[in-house]
């Protein structure tokens, strides 16, 4: 299985190309996940670190806004905690779509290299 990490959107303080993202949804889990195991069934090294990062924020809200208007370039996305320790870092990220329902939108980010820090 692919590595991943899990927060509450309470213990996080994201923010994705500059902007900090305001507004997670209350309740909600911040998610981030490689596309591939780090090991090859082989046992050799895997050296693809692409991944995911999925964000609910709240809709309508300034958070969600601000990613809405975000043009499809990459850049830096950090998933900090509380006290400004990295938990992931992705250089270069990119939004990849959304969807939702009344009251949240679910983000998709991508990132070519995705890294998860030690908690």
């Amino acid at each position: 299985m692919p590595p991943s990490r899990a927060y509450p959107a309470g213990d996080v303080v994201i923010t994705f190309r500059a902007v900090q993202l305001t507004d997670l949804k209350p309740g909600s889990i911040v998610a981030a996940r490689r596309n591939e195991d780090d090991l090859t069934p082989s046992g050799a090294v895997n050296h693809n670190k692409t991944g995911t990062i999925t964000v609910t924020l709240v809709s309508p809200s300034p958070g969600n806004n601000a990613v809405a208007a975000m043009s499809d370039d990459a850049g830096l996305l950090v998933i900090a905690d509380s006290t400004g320790r990295d938990l992931v870092r992705a250089e270069h990220a990119w939004k990849n779509g959304f969807g939702g329902s009344p009251g949240q939108v679910v983000w998709t980010i991508d990132a070519a290299k995705l890294e998860l820090l030690d908690p």
